[in-house]
């Protein structure tokens, strides 16, 4: 067409134009005003800005996911025309945390899922994006065995693969080592070369400018007062005595790679530890394991007396159970006794302590509504509240700039002048400026005589009465990958031997149990599952047949009801074993093929990333008890007298998983129109 004078044509002109883009925000403030550019096809823009500067919502508006309480105001052009659905649906986007769209089981599910019924051609892709990456090590992997780290290499994968003609990507180089970044700057380089229009946000000063065609600089630096906190320099717990946390000759491996092994380490109160190492190398377990969360295969974990632990995660909307930020700083003070009102000078310390760390004026919000770098400011804030005697950052300081990095160490390192508490770090990408006395740990190190491929750790005898209760507390539902005979079978066949095995169990009557209980066994044995996870997915009923046979008899009168009750609750765990089983041996994509027979593609793919989500909603429950726990929110045994610490306790734990199920849901519905299964 003929405009101007000047013939334009798709080739030629701007892929993606950006015109005075505007969003506003509550009291009619605006995140970001007038932003323009546009973007050639094979071209790249890179916007800087520091947190909460509205990065994320800009691309979201470019990719037509709206927040209610945003309003945008511009132009946007795709070939000259007005964006719309259907010009939409050629832009990808990579969202910053990576945790929010993996629903694949399997790495190599994952890659493939966004084009699982194109044709072959985008096999070379597939295999040029494998290469890049480095992904070739992870392909047969479970998504919930990876990092942080590894995790956000596969979603720039899978959304690369995708082949889109403009690719956002949020935040690429969060959770990377300074190798992992250089990789995705070599895959943005190879998207470009195929003529994919790459729109990238980022932290300033992560990587040179110069690397893309355009820079932009989205609002001004964040200001943050230096509003001194009320108190005296020194708290009254400064001086109490505190616990150290020892390990002694422990070690941990995943699968059958050494991680760690004959790992010495005391941690002390007022002592400051970094713990570096690289993506996969082991950081964020070595810290579950000093925390509590879980134990070492080999050696012992002691905590002197009963520690009190704040940890600052990777994934910090694990951290927040409360309707708004204020509601979060009062349960840091208040636990479980957060019906008791606040005196004027806690009201004065929580608000000095928010607009120390920025989020003044964001008290009503909810935590979940501020930016990823906000969010970890809200954790330190909540820290400084629960004065605990160790504060854990999980590989945090890179969703940083520079100089945010320097203002929340500065604040950290004052609560730990303050409290006396002890710091302990871990990072990928090197150690930042230390403070005098701080104490370098190289993950590298603690590696030993472990070798790829060699598993020199061997698990530490055990009582036997405390293998039982480690049993009990296996995840369930958690996907198993091996090279069983059982999980190269067709779905249909492994959901024909649980029918065969319900027939049996209510054709045999109550003197064919015990013999169908050995049968099971065996069915786990062959499967490669193992004793340990029959007994752990064995807890819940056998829980659920001692309430009946405690609880059926009162109603009843009668006591040959314990005799009924154990009968039900046998009955119900020989019938959802064999469900188990076929969880544990079922990808997310033999699911969808399975459910593809008899439901249309919508309930099939829903059906396939309910299922495939399992292990997913299971592990996000037991890290969220475990925050739960360390912020004193988790009823104890004192509570079960107390209807209202009851009360509260409960509704500690079972309003973040509700949160959990409802977010994974409405993360999952997110990807799966970033992957294109939305049509």
């Amino acid at each position: 067409m003929m405009t101007g004078g000047f013939f334009f044509c798709k080739r030629c002109g701007p892929l993606l134009e950006v015109q005075s883009l505007e969003c506003r925000i509550a009291r009619g403030n605006f995140l970001f005003k007038e932003i323009s550019f546009s973007l050639k096809p094979g071209g790249s823009v890179m916007i800087e800005a520091g947190s909460g500067r509205g990065k994320s919502s800009l691309l979201f508006c470019i990719k037509g996911i709206f927040q209610g309480e945003k309003q945008y105001f511009g132009t946007l052009l795709l070939d000259r025309m007005p964006l719309d659905e259907a010009g939409r649906q050629g832009i990808g986007l990579v969202l910053q945390n990576p945790h929010s769209q993996m629903i694949s089981t399997l790495v190599n599910e994952e890659l493939r899922f966004g084009y699982s019924s194109q044709p072959a051609q985008k096999e070379a892709m597939y295999a040029r994006t494998v290469e890049i990456l480095g992904l070739a090590p992870l392909l047969h992997k479970p998504v919930r065995t990876l990092s942080s780290g590894q995790k956000h290499l596969v979603a720039i994968g899978a959304a690369g693969i995708m082949n889109h003609r403009v690719l956002l990507m949020d935040e690429p180089f969060l959770y990377l080592d300074q190798e992992n970044i250089a990789k995705v700057l070599a895959y943005i380089d190879y998207l470009r070369t195929l003529g994919t229009g790459v729109v990238v946000t980022s932290h300033p000063g992560v990587v040179a400018p110069d690397l893309f065609d355009r820079v932009l600089a989205l609002g001004h630096p964040k200001e943050f007062p230096s509003v001194p906190v009320p108190g005296t320099e020194k708290t009254p717990d400064h001086d109490r005595p505190r616990g150290t946390i020892t390990l002694r000759d422990a070690g941990f491996a995943h699968g059958e790679t050494t991680i760690v092994s004959h790992l010495d380490l005391e941690v002390k109160p007022g002592e400051e530890l970094w713990i570096s190492g690289e993506n996969g190398s082991g950081k964020t377990t070595l810290l579950k394991i000093l925390s509590g969360e879980t134990e070492p295969d080999d050696g012992t974990v002691t905590q002197q007396d009963r520690l009190r632990i704040s940890t600052i995660t990777q994934n910090p909307d694990r951290s927040f159970f409360e309707p708004t930020v204020v509601k979060e700083m009062i349960a840091g003070i208040r636990k479980k006794n957060r019906e008791i009102p606040l005196t004027e000078s806690e009201k004065r310390k929580i608000n000095a302590v928010l607009d120390r760390v920025g989020l003044a004026g964001k008290q009503e919000i909810s935590p979940f509504r501020l930016s990823f770098g906000e969010k970890v400011f809200l954790g330190a804030a909540q820290a400084w509240m629960l004065c605990p005697d160790f504060i854990f950052v999980d590989d945090i300081l890179g969703f940083l700039d520079a100089r945010e990095r320097v203002l929340l160490l500065a604040f950290l390192r004052e609560l730990k002048q303050r409290t006396g508490c002890g710091l302990v770090f871990t990072s990928s990408r090197g150690l930042y400026p230390l403070e005098n006395g701080s104490l370098p740990l190289s993950m590298e190190a603690c590696r030993g005589k472990g070798q790829p491929g060699t598993r020199d750790v061997k698990p530490h005898k055990v009582p036997l009465g405390k293998r039982l209760l480690r049993a009990f507390k296996t995840p369930a539902f958690d996907y198993v990958a091996t090279d069983s005979w059982l999980h190269r079978s067709n779905p249909l066949t492994k959901m024909g031997l649980g029918m065969l095995t319900w027939v049996l169990l209510y054709n045999g009557g109550v003197r064919f149990f015990p013999a169908m209980a050995a049968l099971l066994l065996v069915y786990y044995l062959s499967g490669q599952l193992g004793i340990k996870r029959f007994l752990g997915d064995s807890r819940f009923f056998l829980i659920q047949t001692l309430f009946f046979c405690g609880f059926m008899p009162l109603f009843r009168w009668d006591l040959y009801a314990v005799y009924e009750g154990a009968v039900a609750g046998c009955r119900v765990w020989l019938f959802f074993i064999p469900v188990i089983v076929m969880m544990r041996t079922t990808t997310m994509a033999e699911w969808m093929a399975l459910f593809k027979r008899i439901l249309p593609k919508r309930a099939r793919l829903s059906m396939g990333i309910a299922f495939g989500l399992l292990p997913c909603i299971t592990a996000d429950a037991k890290e969220i008890l475990h925050l739960q726990k360390q912020r004193g929110l988790v009823s104890e045994r004192a509570d079960l007298l107390h209807p209202r610490r009851l009360f509260y306790g409960l509704r500690a734990v079972f309003v973040p998983l509700l949160i959990v199920i409802e977010d994974i849901s409405s993360l999952a519905g997110l990807s799966v129109k970033l992957k294109g299964h939305d049509k």
